[in-house]
């Protein structure tokens, strides 16, 4: 098993036990330790840059072990991929990035060490992507420990998976499927066009809309953990401290957010 994925295995195992409800911030300070600014010794540089015709491409999949991965709006009219890493640890990395029937692949790869877990993986990296204007079929991001921003988005399906830290999204539209095993989920200025699913095992959810809809249904659950929400007219069929469950007038779009131990929050303006 790689280090990171120990690393995020251990990190549940340690949250669930100790029972910490504000275990976002404390596995987004490992993860800075780890892979953040600051956290290697050397100097951050690119190692590489590959610009892509984004009318060759309607899906993008991510894959990397630990990176803070950044998808963001681009200033010009193709994708674009830019990896850095501290340049004490840049003969350890890869990145692939590459159109594959109209599915542009992008793999961070990492060679293992042997020694140490935590000092061995030390040292900063970030992945980041910008996409220009166009509303894709697919975003799939598979990052074993890190973070996952997206900011500025309009795609039919996101699904983004973390093991260990955490996930945030910023005016993006689309069907949402977000996973995290110890860590947090934080939707910013969601507009409730699609269906939206976060899960965590370990971390708060926080969800902000952009209105109060019209019509909806929410399902919030929080085994360990306090649950709140202010959407306007909600018919609830279960109001508890830790369960809420309601509609909308009929036939809405859905969040459904669901955590082992931890807050969840859903609000609008």
């Amino acid at each position: 098993m790689r280090s990171y994925q120990i690393i995020s295995r251990l990190l549940v195992v340690v949250l669930l036990a100790v029972g910490i409800t504000g275990c976002g911030s404390f596995t987004e300070k490992v993860g800075n330790s780890v892979i953040g600014e600051g956290s290697g010794t050397g100097e951050l540089i690119s190692l590489g840059k590959e610009s892509f015709k984004v009318e060759d491409f309607d899906k993008i999949h991510i894959k990397a072990d630990a990176m803070a991965i950044f998808v963001i709006r681009s200033t010009t009219d193709n994708a674009e991929v830019e990896l850095f890493v501290d340049n004490t640890i840049e003969s350890r990395f890869t990145l692939d990035a590459s159109i594959q029937t109209s599915k542009l692949n992008i793999n961070v790869k990492e060679k293992e060490k042997r020694g140490s877990i935590i000092n061995n993986s030390k040292g900063e990296r970030k992945l980041n992507i910008s996409l220009p204007d166009k509303v894709f079929d697919q975003l799939v991001i598979d990052n074993n420990f890190g973070l996952v921003e997206v900011v500025d988005l309009n795609v039919e399906s996101l699904d983004i998976s973390v093991d260990a830290g955490s996930i945030r999204l910023e005016n993006v539209i689309g069907e949402m499927n977000l996973t995290v095993e110890a860590g947090q989920i934080v939707v910013e200025e969601f507009s409730l066009e699609n269906n939206l699913t976060a899960k965590t095992d370990a971390g708060a959810i926080r969800i902000n809309l952009t209105e109060s809809p019209e019509s909806a249904e929410i399902n919030l659950v929080s085994e360990i953990g306090a649950v709140n929400s202010n959407i306007e007219g909600i018919d609830y069929s279960v109001n508890s401290s830790n369960k809420k469950v309601g509609t909308i007038g009929s036939d809405g779009y859905h969040i459904k957010a669901s955590t082992s131990m931890g807050d969840i929050q859903v609000d609008s303006k």
